[in-house]
């Protein structure tokens, strides 16, 4: 990924540097594993991490007895923001490769001091115009800080993935479950029985209510 000779140039000056991996991997778990512990030899360590189960495809399977299988389709995705010590950066990033199953992308930035911090104050001043003198002085002190931090440890974002599989879970159709747990068919035949005569009364009181209608068109 990176050459381990540094320049006569690269060498002299203060650099802040960072850098940007997307790859897939085998299984994610095990490479965090190996991440983890490389970066405690390397005296690194985890800024940020993140791990998503992406469902990027889904169906579903009623059973007889009210239940669903579920099937999802997903994509296992870590994203890590690392610290390394700047000396470590290349011997770091190289030791990634036995890892890779597949590279994607891959951004390296290695910016002067100087420079750097002159744009982290830009950036200060751009997100606070009417903050007052003491806050701007905290923000600008604060930012010195964050880049020398950066100078002695590199930031590294990397962000790894792994083929889609297939998860299997289960829910529950409760209208299902809720017709299997009804009474048995004679009751319930009974029942409808009894239902349909009370609506016949209801529906021989209704009529009666227009008993005057009905002299009128006798008549």
């Amino acid at each position: 990924l990176l050459s381990d000779q540094q320049s006569t140039l690269e060498q002299s000056r203060q650099l802040v540097k960072t850098a940007q991996l997307q790859f897939e991997v085998k299984d994610v778990q095990k490479t965090t594993a190996i991440l983890e512990q490389q970066l405690l030899k390397q005296n690194g360590y985890i800024e940020e991490k993140q791990v998503n189960y992406q469902v990027s495809d889904s169906s579903q399977r009623e059973r007889l007895d009210g239940h669903i299988d579920v099937y999802e389709k997903i994509i296992p995705t870590v994203q890590l923001t690392i610290r390394v010590p700047n000396e470590q950066v290349t011997a770091f990033l190289n030791s990634l490769l036995p890892l890779m199953l597949n590279f994607n992308n891959q951004s390296y930035e290695a910016k002067r001091y100087e420079l750097k911090l002159l744009e982290e104050k830009l950036n200060t001043a751009n997100q606070s115009p009417s903050t007052s003198n003491t806050v701007n002085n905290q923000l600008q002190q604060l930012t010195q800080l964050e880049v020398k931090d950066r100078l002695t440890y590199s930031t590294i974002r990397i962000e790894y993935f792994q083929q889609a599989q297939v998860r299997k879970t289960q829910d529950l159709n409760i209208h299902r479950i809720a017709h299997l747990d009804s009474e048995p068919l004679m009751t319930r035949i009974a029942d409808a029985f009894k239902i349909g005569l009370s609506y016949f009364k209801e529906t021989i009181l209704w009529l009666i209510q227009f008993w005057a209608f009905f002299l009128v068109i006798v008549a």
